[in-house]
C-alpha cells in the first residue's frame, strides 16, 4: 500500500528501518503504533505513515490518523515534518492526499484536527485543505473536514 504524490511517496511505517533527514526523529507515537500493528494488522492504515521525498527516497516526517474510523465515520490527522524541510508545502501535500485516501474507502465522512493556538503554521495547512475551525480552547483550536458538506 502506498499513495503518490507530485513530490512525495506515503508508505505505511514499516517494521524496518527508515533513511531518515538529518534532523528528523521518529516520536514515540511511532513505535507504539508498531507494537499496535504487531498485536492487530488491520489498523494498517489508520496509524502512522512516512512521509518519503521521491526525489532522494529519504523520509521527512510522518502521519497518519489517531486509530479507525470510528461509528459516525470519523477520524482524527495528525502530521509533522523536519525542520529543515517546512515551508516547503509538504504537509499540505502529504495531508491531502491522504484524506483523500481516507474518503475514498467510504470508511470516512469526517477528518478532524487539533493543533495549538500559536501554531501558526498547523493552522495555515489546515485551512489549505479546507478545514473548518469548530470550536477552541485555552490551548487547543479544533478543526474538521467533511467529506460531502466542504468539499472544494
Amino acid at each position: 500500500m502506498e499513495i503518490l504524490t507530485e513530490r512525495l511517496k506515503l508508505l505505511p511505517v514499516p517494521n524496518k528501518p527508515l533513511q531518515l533527514v538529518s534532523d528528523y526523529e521518529l516520536g514515540d507515537h511511532v513505535k507504539n503504533y508498531l507494537r499496535d500493528v504487531a498485536a492487530n494488522n488491520a489498523i494498517i492504515g489508520w496509524g502512522v505513515w512516512a512521509i518519503i521525498r521521491r526525489e532522494d527516497d529519504h523520509m521527512i516526517g510522518d502521519l497518519g490518523f489517531k486509530g479507525k474510523p470510528n461509528l459516525d465515520g470519523s477520524v482524527e490527522i495528525g502530521y509533522g515534518l523536519a525542520p529543515s524541510v517546512r515551508n516547503n508545502g509538504y504537509a499540505t501535500e502529504a495531508a491531502k492526499a491522504l484524506m483523500e485516501w481516507a474518503f475514498a474507502t467510504g470508511k470516512v465522512h469526517k477528518v478532524i484536527a487539533q493543533c495549538l493556538k500559536e501554531n501558526a503554521a498547523s493552522i495555515k495547512v489546515l485551512k489549505k485543505l479546507g478545514m473548518m475551525q469548530t470550536h477552541s480552547d485555552e490551548e487547543m483550536i479544533y478543526w474538521e473536514r467533511n467529506r460531502y458538506l466542504n468539499d472544494r
